[in-house]
């Protein structure tokens, strides 16, 4: 379902010539496409003042329209209706959820503190916390340096990535990790990836994360054969972890070689169809 009829690039009949498909230069018909992005540029955004009625209505699926719509208006704006309509403090899990990941996506980087508080809510159910990381990585992306906003956000989230029990929080929480860029981080990542009594979801994110923050052109050797101590796991999840990982580091050799090994050991390696399509997938 979608908030506004879709735009139609002819509001009359086309003449006939109009009708006739348009030929490649292979002589198949080119097919149009209207992005939604296009659609919603040419709608007007939605009303301030029936948005928060509908936020403040207490009836779940219009307030979840509501907060879809939401991110249309200024972010200033957006902001204010989150507060005033008291959705982020919702009892219904689903509603205070979506609010929390509404918030991150609206681009005002204070509200990394409020994110922040509801990731420390240990009271809180586990999928609004995972949200509410998500949500910073949604937030404040990019390179820290392990200072205001992004490192508040940075200790809450190893916090959590080390010492919650929900696996999905901690998987959330490491994945932002990664999303943050912030190198102090590998302390943390490391020996989650290393760690064969890791679950394969953390194990996975870990590696993950870690070749996002390490940059080819400094990549240490060390951190190199950590991922490379997880290309035999028996997890699917881990060894394709690992093959996107190297293939990012592929002009390191170290890496370059473990990645040929994967593709070619399959005693070892032990591929499955899935990690099989990463190796050989083209960059």
């Amino acid at each position: 379902m979608t908030a506004f009829a879709s735009a139609t690039p002819f509001p009359h009949s086309p003449s006939q010539s109009l009708r006739k498909p348009l030929l490649s230069s292979r002589g198949r018909p080119i097919k149009w496409h209207i992005s939604h992005s296009t659609r919603a540029s040419l709608q007007p955004p939605p009303d301030a003042n029936a948005l928060l009625e509908k936020l403040k209505g207490g009836v779940q699926h219009t307030q979840m329209l509501a907060l879809v719509l939401l991110p249309q208006l200024p972010s200033k704006q957006a902001v204010s209706l989150l507060y005033e309509s008291g959705v982020l403090d919702s009892e219904n899990r689903q509603v205070r959820l979506t609010a929390v990941a509404t918030l991150g996506k609206l681009g005002v980087p204070h509200e990394a503190n409020r994110l922040v508080t509801v990731l420390k809510d240990d009271s809180d159910d586990y999928s609004v916390r995972a949200a509410a990381a998500n949500a910073l990585g949604y937030l404040l992306p990019g390179s820290g340096d392990g200072s205001g906003l992004v490192g508040e956000a940075l200790s809450a989230l190893v916090d959590v990535a080390t010492g919650d029990d929900h696996f999905i929080l901690k998987y959330a929480a490491i994945v932002t990790i990664g999303n943050l860029g912030d190198k102090s981080a590998m302390d943390t990542l490391i020996p989650i990836a290393q760690n064969p009594a890791s679950l394969p979801l953390e194990a996975a994110a870990a590696v993950t994360a870690i070749g996002e923050i390490s940059a080819v052109d400094m990549v240490e050797a060390s951190v190199v054969d950590v991922v490379i101590s997880r290309a035999a796991d028996r997890e699917d999840l881990v060894r394709a972890a690992v093959a996107k990982t190297l293939k990012l580091w592929v002009t390191v050799e170290r890496a370059a070689s473990a990645l040929a090994r994967m593709k070619t050991d399959e005693e070892k390696y032990g591929q499955s169809d899935f990690v099989r399509a990463i190796l050989n997938i083209a960059d």
